[in-house]
């Protein structure tokens, strides 16, 4: 088979329309047909999409968007200037908090434009065109040229329509025309250049382009025509309007939250979140439709394969560049990556779904940020994560390479998807953390037996594409063709990027749809099948080496049997996928959303979802599910506070009738909160006799000198507990992930906080460890807020209370939100909040557009201790 188009996905545009700032145009592409024809809305080639504004059209050899000014010759009717938009503009499309100096409006609704001029407009001798342009190269057949006549439309659905005023209602400033501009649901996005041209019996005169009359579409969730319209409209003020969040971490039992800037109306990051197209390569043509400008988005949002905004880092090692614990927020990033054109280093997980959100709700998506718990990494797309013993019941972790992460964070986008068949409209997970290459448009299929030639020169089976709307290939009796095996989604075709897939698709186990179905299904948790043990497998093609996180899969436990083959001990259903959450619109706490992604364990819609998912699964291989028996283990722990010393727990019950003796081995590590484990550094081994219908405890007690230098600022603890009753032969295992909890910060305002004055505020924090804590880090951002830059603190003692004073400048009035967050190699993410409220400038003092102010000169003065001046 030859090799895919990579047109045919989204995400693998070349960088065709990017270029330096300062370079010269480039040379206009030669017009596509078929594919690239659809996307631009009009056929391209028999001249109806020019039909109306043909006459408008500008003369061989300029370049729209680019036109020099021209001689005005006596008669014709030059405009005096434009005034784009008003302040009412802004209020009525929720653009008023934006700080850009140029008009921000949505698509789908109405705008004014003010036209300047001479003398008073005469429709009966004159006209008047409206010209726009979008991108380096507008082009009328991919709708980037657009030619508005006063009173019609334009082929695109643009249209120009002259403002009624009340009668006695002429606005002052001399002859004008005043105009509604509006777009259509479905135009591209971008920053449109604008000019007029005007008609009259001396000629035509086209006014020279200026940046002043620049002006910003975005999509409009407000309007019921656009793709990304939300009927419940009073949740936009959370999935739009809001722009400081919390992000939740931690376990499933431990679930720990930290605010997160967002900031999406901050300045700059407007001009940030379009440079990230840009940047991909992404046709303006094809930016109108939420679907692919999703899929860019998340592809672009980390740096692999393509030089986005962060670079991911899970090392541990953050010396070239910033701690992902330490930052606070998304503008910094981005206004970071716009300014110096190179990624920013360093992220993970909640970092690129924070700013995931801030560029999707700048954009117009609603969006939020989801927190997964037990997040399990399926590599070798069992729908299964599996967990290795040997005879003794230690973990062999050099074979657990399906991780579980603590918690795995992504991010779900409002909008429709007429790409898919009805019903998977609504929310639509996207996840820009780069683990896995995306499956593009379907599923692969591998021919065992068959070779062939692979993308890059290696061998091995031969792979197509499942086509879109292509039913799986079934033989006799309804079986899967034996000549095709379903391995997963192909790797090659893809980038670093995860969707935008339905999360109707997931809760229904529907992996054959796209994009990425199968590896956010397998995120979320549910029963699945039973694969074969390591190397069981044979002759089933691979085409990705991971199917990525997971929300619908069990916990399988295998142990090695004296022949060296594995046997299924354990099972533990519904351990993956727990207490998915969000911020809840208007509510401000919690939202418990794991309902949205699947069925309720056991029910008869969770057999059929799991059904549909691995009947396109893996090649499934039959294993017997052990027998429940007389013997349970459950895990727990006390107060888990770092500094302290932590008591762990595990408690067996007997169930029976006859008493049963119970070997256990408690092995205890340090977990990474992407599931990677440490080399165990505590281990016992006990033998309880648990009497019928009773309980046995077993207790572990560890000090902070023991466990402390082997957590670090995102690790947990990790206990596993692993046995065999004697009498039966019954095998338990139960595993416990403990974070340990680290104080907040506390922030407190010093004074009245007034726009575009310095005001005091004061962070406060304790060290809890009894080792002096060095190499910290305070980092501060808040929507609307000028804040300093990161400080590094010196050393702070054992039990140390610390005091900084710090100066902010707000930028906008209102209620404002100041998020500080402290990192420390050897102690858990610190975060506190301010909220407070901002006072308009003093009447007489210069107003503010949000951009950062400069500072005012102050006398030098020497610095205080690092440390903080006042320590308890």
């Amino acid at each position: 088979m030859p090799d895919a188009d990579p047109r045919l996905d989204p995400g693998r545009w070349a960088a065709a329309s990017f270029r330096p700032r300062g370079a010269p145009p480039a040379p206009a592409p030669r017009p596509r047909r078929g594919f690239w024809r659809r996307l631009g809305g009009c056929c391209g080639c028999c001249g109806c999409c020019r039909r109306g504004t043909e006459d408008w059209e500008p003369p061989p050899g300029e370049v729209p968007g680019h036109r020099p000014p021209q001689p005005l010759r006596p008669g014709q009717l030059a405009p005096r200037g434009l005034v784009v938009g008003s302040a009412a503009d802004r209020v009525a499309h929720h653009t008023s908090e934006f700080a850009c100096p140029r008009l921000v409006v949505r698509r789908g609704q109405p705008f004014r434009l003010r036209v300047l001029l001479p003398r008073p407009f005469d429709p009966a001798d004159d006209g008047l065109c409206v010209e726009l342009t979008l991108g380096p190269n507008p082009q009328v057949a991919k709708g980037t040229h657009v030619l508005i006549p006063l009173g019609e439309s334009s082929a695109t659905g643009w249209t120009a329509e002259e403002e009624e005023l009340e009668e006695g209602a002429e606005r002052p400033g001399g002859p004008a025309l005043n105009l509604c501009l509006t777009a259509p649901p479905n135009a591209p996005i971008g920053r449109y250049r604008l000019s007029i041209k005007t008609r009259t019996g001396a000629g035509e005169y086209a006014a020279p382009f200026d940046d002043a009359n620049d002006f910003f579409l975005l999509f409009n969730p407000w309007c019921p025509d656009d793709h990304v319209y939300m009927e419940k409209t009073s949740d936009l003020n959370e999935y739009v309007l809001n722009e400081t969040g919390r992000i939740f971490y931690g376990t499933e039992d431990q679930i720990a939250e930290r605010a997160w800037n967002y900031g999406q109306f901050d300045a700059g990051v407007l001009e940030a979140c379009l440079y990230i197209l840009d940047r991909r390569g992404m046709p303006h043509s094809a930016r109108g439709d939420p679907v692919m400008v999703s899929r860019v988005v998340s592809a672009m949002v980390n740096s692999l394969d393509d030089n986005g905004v962060l670079v991911g880092n899970w090392t541990g090692d953050y010396a070239q560049g910033t701690n992902p614990s330490s930052w606070a927020g998304s503008v910094d990033i981005l206004r970071s990556y716009h300014s110096a054109g190179a990624p920013v280093r360093y992220g993970q997980c909640w970092v690129f779904a924070g700013v995931m959100t801030t560029v999707l709700r700048c954009l117009g998506f609603p969006t939020r940020t989801v927190t997964n718990y037990n997040s399990a990494h399926d590599t070798d797309v069992s729908l299964t994560t599996d967990i290795y013993f040997d005879e003794n019941m230690r973990p062999l972790e050099r074979l657990n390479t399906d991780s579980v992460w603590n918690f795995h964070v992504w991010n779900d986008c409002w909008m429709k998807r007429p790409d898919l068949p009805d019903g998977y409209d609504g929310w639509q997970v996207v996840d820009a953390t780069p683990q896995e290459t995306s499956s593009g448009t379907g599923s692969c299929w591998s021919v065992p037996g068959g070779t062939g030639r692979r993308p890059g020169g290696r061998r091995g089976p031969v792979v197509r594409g499942l086509r879109e709307g292509e039913a799986p290939p079934r033989g006799r009796g309804g079986s899967c063709w034996p000549a095709l095996v379903l391995t997963g989604p192909c790797r090659w075709p893809g980038l670093f990027c995860c969707g935008p897939c339905s999360v109707t698709a997931v809760k229904n186990g529907e992996v054959f749809l796209k994009y990425d179905t199968p590896f956010v299904f397998a995120e979320v948790g549910g029963r699945g099948l039973r694969a074969g043990p390591p190397g069981g497998a044979v002759g089933v093609a691979r085409c990705n080496e991971g199917a990525g996180p997971q929300v619908n899969s069990d916990k399988v436990y295998w142990q090695r049997q004296p022949n060296g083959a594995f046997a299924v001990v354990h099972v533990e259903e519904g351990a993956i996928g727990r207490r998915i959450s969000t911020l809840g619109a208007g509510s401000g706490a919690r939202l418990d959303i794991t309902h949205q992604y699947k069925h309720p364990e056991g029910s008869e819609e969770e057999r059929r979802a799991v059904s549909t998912a691995t009947s396109h699964g893996s090649r499934p291989r039959t294993q017997g599910t052990p027998s429940l028996g007389e013997v349970t283990v459950t895990v727990g722990a006390g107060p888990a506070v770092a500094g302290a010393e932590l008591e762990l727990r595990a408690v067996a019950r007997n169930d029976g009738v006859e008493p049963r003796t119970l070997r256990l081995r408690l092995s205890l590590c340090a977990v990474r909160y992407t599931g990677i484990s440490g080399a165990p550094f505590r281990q016992e081994q006990h033998r309880r006799a648990v009497p019928p219908g009773q309980e046995e405890t077993v207790t572990m007690t560890v000090a902070y000198a023991e466990y402390g230098p082997h957590v670090g600022d995102q690790d947990a603890l990790k206990l596993t507990v692993a046995g065999a009753v004697e009498e039966t032969g019954q095998v338990v295992a139960k595993e416990l992930r403990v974070r340990l909890h680290a104080p907040e910060l506390t922030l407190t305002l010093l004074a009245p906080a007034v726009v575009g004055e310095e005001t005091p505020v004061q962070v406060v924090f304790q060290n809890p460890l009894p080792d002096t804590l060095s190499g910290a880090t305070l980092r501060m951002e808040g929507a609307g807020i000028s804040c300093p830059k990161a400080l590094r603190l010196g050393s702070v003692g054992p039990g140390q209370t610390v005091r900084l004073r710090q100066a902010v400048v707000p930028l906008r009035p209102g209620r404002r939100r100041l998020v500080a967050a402290l990192e420390s190699p050897r102690l858990g993410p610190l975060h506190g909040t301010l909220q407070f409220d901002v006072a308009p400038a003093p009447a007489g003092a210069a107003g503010s557009t949000g951009s950062p102010p400069r500072r005012p000169r102050r006398a030098r003065r020497r610095a205080p201790p690092p440390a903080g001046s006042t320590g308890g």
